[in-house]
């Protein structure tokens, strides 16, 4: 067995267990690596530390649960934060039905107006999400005189299987004009 087969083996043991404790001993031992390597590599080749990649997972997975109508508290508990407060400051979605928001548990944050630029990724997540944000902090903001509002940004998930070359979705970034570019 190869070594990119050991590695495969060692995320669909990831994506198993997303809703529950991943042991990092069992994770390196499918992949038939010590740990602290396992670690390097991952990172060298995902631009995400390991643990990073597990807390995204969790939450793309948590976004589904609570598009679908699961109560917040419900779906922090299963995907493992203690409380929903611990949660609930990672997730949010355009609501358009308030009190059905708040039947569902939600508290809701009014983001302000603001000017976004919006990108469209392509690409499986969450690698097109960090490629994206390595282009609008090191490319869009210094060429085009832009930097962050410091206001909620947006990832906009679209549908379609979000591990997919073909994947699409949305980044909207709030931005106003760089004074000191």
């Amino acid at each position: 067995m190869n070594t990119l087969k050991h590695y495969n083996n060692a995320m669909r043991y990831i994506e198993d267990h997303l809703e529950s404790e991943i042991d990092y001993a069992t994770l390196c031992h499918i992949a038939c690596t010590p740990e602290g390597l396992f670690q390097r590599i991952f990172a060298a080749m995902s631009d995400l530390t390991l643990s990073e990649y597990i807390r995204r997972r969790r939450l793309s997975q948590a976004a589904k649960a609570l598009k679908q109508g699961q109560k917040v508290i419900d779906v922090a508990i299963h995907y493992g934060y203690e409380s929903s407060d611990a949660f609930t400051y990672l997730a949010g979605y355009d609501v358009a039905n308030i009190a059905a928001a708040h039947t569902m548990g939600l508290d809701l944050l009014e983001a302000p107006e603001a000017e976004y630029a919006i990108f469209t990724l392509v690409g499986p997540i969450p690698h097109s999400i960090t490629q994206a944000w390595k282009y609008v902090a090191g490319t869009f903001f210094p060429e085009q005189g832009y930097r962050h509002a410091g206001t909620p940004d947006f990832e906009v998930y679209l549908d379609g299987d979000m591990y997919a070359d073909d994947y699409t979705m949305e980044l909207w970034v709030p931005i106003v004009k760089d004074t000191n570019s």
